[in-house]
């Protein structure tokens, strides 16, 4: 089982994309976050095989946020 997070700054988005992604099976959603760098926090303490960003975010936008979270774990999954 893959264990993700899914961060988006729209929590409908959030929402729609967790349910489509149980409804594939196979992936265990440890969180879902609407900021950022909480996600970028949570991934310091917990290790994580793949993480599905929105690109458009305000503040930190999903390619700044893809570049934090491959500096902390090159080895995970980001599907933007």
């Amino acid at each position: 089982m893959l264990r993700a997070i899914l961060i988006d700054d729209e929590q409908p988005a959030l929402d729609l994309l967790e349910k489509l992604l149980i409804t594939i099976g196979h992936i265990e959603i440890v969180g879902t976050f609407t900021k950022p760098y909480e996600a970028v926090n949570m991934l310091m303490q917990e290790r994580m095989d793949v993480v599905f960003l929105d690109i458009e975010m305000p503040g930190l936008n999903g390619i700044e946020a893809a570049e934090h979270i491959m500096a902390i774990d090159p080895g995970i999954d980001v599907v933007l």
